[in-house]
């Protein structure tokens, strides 16, 4: 996994673009059609338990907990 998130190149935008978008599919396990469809007022990052609310297929939602890294 840590292979597959260092891939891509850092010093370019889309780069860092392809890098976020990775680290978010390995840290909440959402599906790429659910994190696609993500908008800034599906983000809850200001707690102490950032999460998401992810619209999936057939109308269900779920809510994820972004997982970091320590």
């Amino acid at each position: 996994m840590e292979a597959i998130i260092a891939a891509p190149d850092q010093t370019t935008p889309r780069g860092r673009r392809d890098r976020a978008f990775l680290l978010f599919l390995a840290r909440t396990g959402a599906r790429v059609s659910e994190a696609t469809g993500v908008n800034a007022n599906d983000l809850q990052l200001e707690r102490g338990r950032p999460q998401v609310l992810l619209h999936g297929k057939g109308r269900r939602d779920r809510v994820l907990r972004i997982w970091c890294d320590r």
